[in-house]
């Protein structure tokens, strides 16, 4: 049977991997920026200043751009991934429980028609 403490690594480690990728530095690779910067950018473009009033999405840009540490990008970064991961929480409880009765269901099965042949 398959359970939970077998199947948490299939959803976290992705979500893992992907939440880091804007805490790794910036790196210059075949004419463009990867990581770091270039995705914390992104993910507040994306993510918050759609949330906000003009005069504040402004206000957020001018200090993420010109007044924030890489230590404080970090910190809003961090911040919008945890709301981002705690509304994708539900859809992969509901895929990791989907998955584990639909193999569950088939073990059953199985183990139901070896009995009903041993009969």
């Amino acid at each position: 049977m398959l359970t939970w403490i077998r199947l948490w690594p299939v959803f976290i480690v992705p979500i893992f991997f992907i939440n880091m990728l804007g805490f790794l530095p910036t790196v210059f690779e075949m004419g463009r920026y990867w990581g770091g910067g270039p995705v914390r950018q992104w993910m507040l473009n994306t993510f918050l200043l759609p949330l906000l009033s003009y005069s504040h999405a402004e206000q957020i840009v001018y200090w993420f751009n010109h007044e924030a540490t890489i230590f404080q990008e970090c910190l809003m970064y961090g911040v919008i991934i945890l709301n981002l991961d705690i509304f994708s929480l539900p859809v992969i409880y509901g895929i990791g429980n989907g998955v584990m009765k639909l193999l569950n269901w088939s073990t059953v099965k199985e183990l139901n028609l070896k009995r009903k042949a041993a009969r």
